[in-house]
């Protein structure tokens, strides 16, 4: 799993300006509707799916590994949320930096 701090996303979004990366307007891909993403904070796969806990969007989207859409979970507490990875039949994601004590653990039923 990959979690980042304010000063590695930013850098993360200089390089990509750096690599031509511009859209016209606003991203499309920013937003509250399933598949689009509000500060996006962390990057897990398991389950056969790929998981993103979101900072400012206080929850976790569950795409497919193609990155189709399936689910959304809001974080249980409604604060914003950190890194995240998966093991066994879990998914463990960690609160906002300010609070890296606390843990969300959600367990995956099929």
């Amino acid at each position: 799993s990959i979690g980042l701090d304010a000063a590695v996303t930013e850098e993360l979004w200089e390089d990509m300006l750096d690599w031509g990366v511009e859209y016209e307007g606003e991203d499309p891909r920013i937003g509250a509707d399933l598949g689009e993403f509000d500060h996006p904070f962390g990057v897990a796969v398991g389950h056969g799916r790929l998981y993103v806990s979101e900072y400012e969007g206080a929850r976790v989207q569950v795409l497919t590994l193609e990155g189709e859409p399936l689910h959304v979970f809001d974080s249980p507490d409604g604060k914003p949320l950190g890194g995240i990875c998966t093991s066994g039949e879990q998914v463990w994601v960690v609160g906002e930096h300010d609070d890296p004590n606390q843990v969300h653990i959600l367990t995956i039923r099929e």
